[in-house]
């Protein structure tokens, strides 16, 4: 254990306390962050970050992977995996559970390994996709947002810090305007499909606002806060469409067979704490059997009035196509957009830009490093 970054050191492994913590429910993981959980005297507190060496990572094929968030013991178990393991292999379980959230999130990468030619990118693939859906909104808007993202994906080519300071000086003024129209648009939509896209390019937005103030002037702090604005109002219009929309009235429709394929009992459970904004963990999985309609009857009652009360509405084949991927992403992005804000937060702390971190993580050697990603630990907890 040595210290490389500014305040905090390096770990080659999630030391055995950590693991407890997280197992006995002490602590919570949540995409990159390890924290103590809400309750304890230093509830929400930072433990350690994971930050990944490389840029972006692999995509996960199944959206049944178990991901990170509350009740780690109860998520290793329904994933089949041994939870009480040596440090060395419960670190690599550990680190793949925030590399499948990661990877379902859709955004594949933190923000210390975030760039403008990612976000471009993102952007270009957005446009391709669901171009007629974003004809929706103000082309020319649409086109000054792609105009800044290309001109900032220019940056990294650019060495001396007057021109970076220049080009961000005048692009983030556009971002902060861009950012207001989209969040203003996405708490007026309703529908699925419209929220989807309208969704991902406000995120790619926040983002891009919040990295710029970031390589711009990291000390300022700027970066963490307006990440955090865009966060709060980001889970508040998600959690809205996630109740209202997706979920709607009969979420005890996914208990039935037929999404037994597509929706793991865990996943189920994550999305009624998204949605309603509570941890209730298994009493969720009771309370919507309470809802759904008994299959067995009194002769004498009418089938037809039955039938009509039957929660499951839609179309199975349909939804495992659109609510499934929908839901899992937003749940997944909000446990890396929450670590976004921390690394930020952590890096306006060491006052390093993103990319300088990104290139001093790179640095680190193989044999420091736990499955390509770095291990931090505050330097004040070390012993």
């Amino acid at each position: 254990m040595y210290e490389v970054f500014p305040g905090w050191v390096v770990e080659r492994a999630i030391p055995q306390e950590v693991v407890g913590g997280l197992l006995n429910g002490q602590m919570v993981l949540s995409g990159g962050v390890v924290r103590w959980a809400a309750g304890m005297s230093n509830g929400g507190q930072i433990v350690r970050h994971l930050l990944p060496v490389g840029g972006e990572l692999a995509q996960v094929s199944s959206l049944l992977a178990p991901t990170t968030g509350s009740n780690l013991l109860l998520r290793l178990i329904s994933g089949g995996i041994a939870p009480y393991q040596a440090p060395p292999v419960m670190t690599q379980q550990i680190l793949s559970l925030a590399t499948q959230t990661l990877s379902l999130s859709g955004l594949g990468v933190v923000a210390t390994g975030m760039s403008f030619k990612l976000l471009s990118d993102k952007l270009d693939k957005l446009n391709a996709q669901v171009g007629k859906i974003l004809d929706l909104l103000k082309a020319q808007n649409r086109a000054k947002l792609n105009a800044r993202l290309q001109e900032l994906r220019d940056l990294d080519a650019h060495s001396t810090e007057s021109h970076r300071r220049t080009l961000l000086a005048r692009i983030v003024p556009d971002l902060n305007e861009l950012y207001h129209l989209y969040a203003e648009q996405l708490a007026s939509i309703k529908k699925r499909e419209d929220f989807a896209a309208m969704e991902e390019l406000f995120s790619i937005t926040a983002i891009a606002r919040a990295h710029a103030y970031a390589e711009f002037d990291i000390k300022s702090g700027k970066a963490s806060s307006v990440f955090a604005e865009a966060l709060e109002h980001w889970t508040e219009q998600s959690r809205r469409v996630a109740r209202d929309t997706l979920l709607s009235t009969n979420p005890q429709r996914f208990l039935y067979s037929d999404f037994a394929d597509s929706i793991s009992t865990m996943m189920l459970i994550d999305w009624m704490d998204f949605a309603h904004g509570e941890q209730k963990g298994l009493v969720w999985i009771d309370e919507l059997r309470e809802k759904l309609v008994p299959q067995s009857s009194p002769v004498n009652v009418n089938m037809e009035a039955i039938s009509r009360l039957n929660p499951f509405s839609g179309n199975p084949p349909h939804e495992k196509d659109t609510v499934v991927p929908l839901m899992q992403r937003l749940v997944q992005r909000q446990a890396v957009f929450d670590t976004y804000v921390e690394q930020y937060a952590m890096l306006e702390g060491m006052g390093l830009t993103p990319s300088t971190m990104q290139a001093q993580l790179a640095q680190v050697p193989a044999s420091d490093t736990s499955d390509g990603f770095v291990i931090l630990k505050r330097k004040q907890q070390a012993r």
